[in-house]
């Protein structure tokens, strides 16, 4: 009798003593946005294939893991290369990590920041890339992949059948009544084709695009302004502004992409 009742205790314990090690959390780093979600409504954007190294779309990673629970961080990578032959970075966790929620952020394209951003610097020059997620770690969740996505949008913009003396343009973007950006560039002959990458739009038509072109006598004010468009710039999307000049009207019509067309900006806020 003091046998039996000692036996299934025994074999409990010869069972648990074969178990394996549970696996160490593994975190799997990928590229959602491979390219902008409209680049095939413009020519000249170039089409990055799918699933490439991961230089192709971003040239360096860095990350940080934070326990949840405790708010420790338990790993933490600067600015490193990305891949020149992986698809996706892996990010192996010490194998003594206990089993809890983990807060992990990952940025793409940053440049050699000795401190990693708080809040990603959108002002800055730059496509950069980031992923922010909470993963669950324990015998059943050990192995997750998380997608960096593009943080920024791009702004296109034509100017076309320009007068010859006009030789300089000068580009303003507004957000809120705050400046954004501006430039300016010289051009030859009469167009004006420009490519500018831009933070999304805090808020719907809350972008002003202002435009103003130049004499070859590089005179402090424009001669030829059209008149501010007021847009929404949205997060992996290129806007397509086309502005093509009427030397009978002294003025510009201004056209706005849409799917594969340039269609009339009438339902524009121009002003």
């Amino acid at each position: 009798m003091f046998v039996l009742m000692w036996l299934p205790v025994l074999l409990v314990s010869c069972i648990r003593d074969e178990l394996p090690p549970c696996p160490p959390l593994s975190l799997h780093v990928g590229v959602a946005d491979y390219n902008y979600s409209n680049a095939g409504s413009f020519a000249d954007e170039p089409i990055k294939p799918e699933q490439a190294p991961l230089s192709t779309y971003v040239k360096s990673l860095a990350w940080r893991i934070v326990d949840v629970q405790t708010g420790r961080v338990v790993a933490e990578q600067h600015v490193l290369p990305a891949s020149d032959t992986a698809c996706q970075a892996t990010i192996n966790l010490p194998a003594d990590l206990p089993f809890g929620k983990y807060a992990v952020t990952v940025w793409g394209g940053l440049e050699n920041e000795t401190e990693l951003p708080a809040i990603l610097p959108l002002d800055e020059a730059g496509d950069p890339y980031l992923v922010s997620d909470t993963v669950q770690y324990d015998a059943w969740h050990y192995d997750h992949t998380l997608l960096l996505k593009r943080v920024k949008s791009k702004l296109h913009i034509e100017v076309e059948n320009l007068p010859p003396q006009y030789h300089a343009a000068a580009l303003s973007i507004t957000e809120t009544g705050e400046c954004v950006m501006r430039n300016s560039s010289r051009f030859a002959g009469t167009e004006v084709d420009t490519h500018t990458i831009l933070p999304p739009s805090v808020a719907r038509n809350a972008t002003r695009v202002s435009i103003g072109i130049y004499d070859e006598n590089g005179r402090l004010v424009p001669q030829l302004a059209p008149t501010d468009v007021v847009t929404t710039l949205y997060r992996n999307t290129i806007t397509g502004l086309r502005y093509v000049y009427d030397t009978e009207k002294k003025g510009y019509d201004i056209y706005v992409r849409i799917n594969d067309e340039w269609e009339a900006a009438h339902t524009l806020d121009i002003e």
